[in-house]
C-alpha cells in the first residue's frame, strides 16, 4: 500500500507534515524527495500548460497514438531499453 505524506522542511531543518489519524499498524519505509525552486518552477509551468490544454487536443493525441500503433508505426515497450 501506498500512502503519501505532504510535507515542508522549515529553515531550521524541522519537517512538519500532516498525517492521517487513519493509518494501519506496522512498518514503514521513509523516503524524502524534494524539489529545488528551479524544478519547482518547471513543475509549475508543466501544470499551466496542462492546465492550458484543450480536451479536443488531447483526442487527437489519443487518436494520432492509436491511428500509428494500429498502422504499425510503433514499437513495443521495453522498461529495461533506455530510448529516446
Amino acid at each position: 500500500m501506498i500512502i503519501e505524506l505532504k510535507g515542508r522542511v522549515g529553515h531550521n531543518g524541522e519537517l512538519t507534515f500532516d498525517a492521517p489519524s487513519d493509518l494501519p499498524p506496522g512498518e514503514v519505509d521513509i523516503v524524502i524527495s524534494y524539489l529545488t525552486e528551479a524544478e519547482e518552477a518547471d513543475e509549475a509551468l508543466w501544470d499551466a500548460q496542462f492546465a492550458a490544454t484543450s480536451d479536443a487536443q488531447f483526442d487527437a493525441l489519443v487518436a494520432r497514438g492509436v491511428a500509428e500503433y494500429h498502422s504499425g508505426q510503433t514499437d513495443e515497450f521495453d522498461p529495461t531499453v533506455e530510448d529516446d
